[in-house]
C-alpha cells in the first residue's frame, strides 16, 4: 500500500504498464473480488476471524492508493496496482498496492517544476495514513522543489540586474542630451550678440567730437547768417 516513484527524464514519459505476476493484477477495471464456492459456515472461528480482517485490509488499501491516484492526477503513470491473497473462505482479498507517479523535474522550466512537485507531495501525502515509502517521495519531491526555486530567485537576479542597466544606459544617455542642448543654446546666443555688435555702424570719431563738430557747425551757420545780414547793411550805406 505505497506509491511507487518512477522518474522519467521528461515529464512527458508514459511509464509502460506493471507486469501481472500470481500476486498481483492490474485491477483498475475491476472492483469486484472474485467469489469462490465454499461457505463461511464451514469455517473455524479463526478462519472466519482471518476473512473479516481480510475484508476491512482490502478496503483500507483501495481507499489509500484511490487517494494517491486522485491527488495525482495528470502525473499518475499506469493507473493503480493492487496484490491479492487468498483467504480461508478461498476468495481473492486485496492486500497491498501501488500507484505509478511522475517525479521528475520539468526541464528548463523551474516554475513548473514547482507546481508539479507540489502535486507530487499532495499524491504521496494524499491517504490518512501515508506509509513510509508515501513519506520518501513526498520528501524527494519537496528537495526537487526547493532547487526550482532557487532557480527561480536566481532568475529574477540577473533579470533586476538587465533591467537596472538598462536603466542607467538611458538616463546616461538622457544627460548627455541635455548638455549638449544647453552648449548649443548658449552658443545661438553668443552668436546672436555678435551679430547684433556687428550690425551697428560703426562711428568716425568719439562722441564727444560728435558734439564739438555739431557746435562748430551751429557757430559757422551763426556767422553765415550775420555776415549776410551784415552785407545787407553794407549796401544800404553805400
Amino acid at each position: 500500500m505505497e506509491i511507487n516513484a518512477r522518474s522519467s527524464t521528461e515529464s512527458t514519459t508514459f511509464l509502460p504498464p506493471l507486469k501481472q505476476d500470481s500476486a498481483k493484477v492490474q485491477a483498475e477495471h475491476s472492483d469486484t473480488t472474485p467469489v469462490d464456492k465454499n461457505s463461511t459456515d464451514q469455517l473455524s472461528d479463526s478462519e472466519q476471524r482471518d476473512v473479516q480482517k481480510m475484508k476491512q485490509r482490502e478496503i483500507e488499501v483501495r481507499a489509500h492508493e484511490q487517494a494517491h491516484r486522485i491527488a495525482g492526477g495528470r502525473y499518475v503513470r499506469g493507473g493503480v496496482s493492487y496484490e491479492y491473497n487468498v483467504g480461508p473462505d478461498g476468495k481473492r482479498y486485496i492486500t497491498g498496492g501501488e500507484v505509478s507517479i511522475d517525479t521528475a523535474a520539468v526541464p528548463g522550466d523551474p516554475k513548473a517544476t514547482v507546481e508539479k512537485m507540489r502535486t507530487v507531495k499532495r499524491a504521496a501525502l494524499a491517504p490518512a495514513k501515508p506509509s513510509q515509502q508515501d513519506r520518501s517521495v513526498a520528501s524527494k519531491a519537496q528537495q526537487v522543489e526547493a532547487q526550482a526555486q532557487q532557480e527561480i530567485i536566481k532568475e529574477n537576479m540577473t533579470a533586476s540586474k538587465i533591467n537596472s542597466t538598462e536603466e542607467n544606459e538611458t538616463d546616461s544617455k538622457t544627460t548627455g542630451s541635455t548638455g549638449v542642448s544647453e552648449q548649443s543654446s548658449n552658443a545661438g546666443t553668443a552668436m546672436a550678440q555678435s551679430n547684433s555688435a556687428a550690425m551697428q555702424p560703426e562711428l568716425p570719431f568719439p562722441e564727444a567730437d560728435i558734439h564739438n563738430a555739431n557746435q562748430y557747425s551751429q557757430n559757422i551757420q551763426h556767422s553765415n547768417n550775420n555776415s549776410q545780414h551784415n552785407g545787407d547793411l553794407l549796401n544800404i550805406v553805400i
